[in-house]
């Protein structure tokens, strides 16, 4: 079966395609795995380079974004070197036959500028294109290199088995949506907190602060002994809710485990099995990846709002 980098999460679509654009213009030793990823950004010319490829706004943002070295690359050098020839030849018959200087300026101006426009349209598209063609294992055993977390791994060697099985055609659409589906669960998925604190203590401290604001006689000193305890009350609230959260992210984690496992396995019952029950149950993978994909978007999302309240 085949895949394409967009049917990816953005972050591994978007060192493919990094990766790919170093190496056709001949960087390849320049590509950093650790190199932080330039926002997604899909302007005219992306929109234009991404038409027919069926790729979702965001997809082709993520993609024209890390493929600008070679992209960009294709239209100035064709914009630079493509006139030089005819420019040239207006050159050679200005002087030898007598073309007016005007006719040769204009000749060459509209030479530069069928240049440009096919630098930045066709051959920056195919450039475009060919950097969106379909992955090959080896690739994929470059990200598992380059990859250290366990479950990051464990996607990718899916995705390397997804490339090896021969599915029916019926059925790719489900496994390209469920690959795509745990990529974005993983990406999505919120950091674990590592450092419990015990909130009894602190409600304790808070509970006593509070008693003392009551029988100290000096108002200033009462008020700010009040808000030291109010602050160690949302502490413990947020450190609850953080561990909460925890929770989530481990149990979610463990569940994306798990799916995966489940489509590698029906990867391979598949090879042993032909018929209707293996289409059926990647499209039901393929649903339940979406609703982990849903949850582990809802954690990050609790996750980043309480990060806001524990900084002010």
């Amino acid at each position: 079966m085949q895949l394409y980098p967009q049917d990816l999460s953005d972050n591994d679509h978007a060192r493919l395609i990094q990766k790919r654009a170093l190496t056709s213009s001949g960087s390849a030793a320049a590509y950093d795995p650790n190199a932080p990823l330039p926002e997604p950004k899909l302007g005219k010319l992306g929109r234009l380079w991404s038409k027919g490829l069926g790729m979702t706004d965001r997809q082709a943002a993520v993609g024209n974004a890390n493929a600008s070295s070679w992209t960009l690359a294709t239209g100035w050098c064709t914009a630079i070197f493509g006139p030089f020839l005819p420019g040239l030849i207006v050159l050679i018959m200005a002087r030898k036959h007598g073309l007016d200087p005007n006719i040769a300026w204009a000749s060459f101006g509209a030479a530069t500028a069928g240049f440009s426009a096919m630098g930045f349209g066709p051959f920056a598209k195919a450039a475009f294109r060919s950097l969106h063609k379909p992955l090959q294992v080896t690739e994929i055993e470059g990200l598992i290199k380059d990859t250290a977390d366990e479950l990051d791994r464990a996607y990718l060697a899916l995705l390397r088995d997804v490339l090896l099985t021969d599915v029916p055609e019926k059925a790719e659409a489900d496994i390209r949506a469920a690959v795509a589906a745990l990529g974005e669960a993983i990406e999505r998925l919120p950091s674990v907190m590592t450092e419990p604190v015990d909130t009894t203590l602190l409600r304790a401290e808070a509970a006593q602060l509070a008693q003392q604001a009551l029988t100290e006689p000096d108002r200033v000193t009462a008020d700010s002994i009040s808000r030291r305890a109010d602050a160690l009350e949302r502490r413990a609230q947020a450190h609850e809710k953080s561990a909460l959260l925890s929770k989530r992210a481990t149990a979610l984690r463990a569940e994306i485990q798990a799916q995966i496992e489940t489509l590698r396995e029906g990867l391979v019952g598949h090879q042993l099995e032909d018929g209707v029950g293996p289409t059926v149950a990647f499209a039901e993978l393929s649903d339940t990846a979406r609703r982990v994909a849903q949850e582990a978007a809802a954690a990050a999302e609790a996750r980043q709002e309480l990060a806001q309240v524990q900084t002010r």
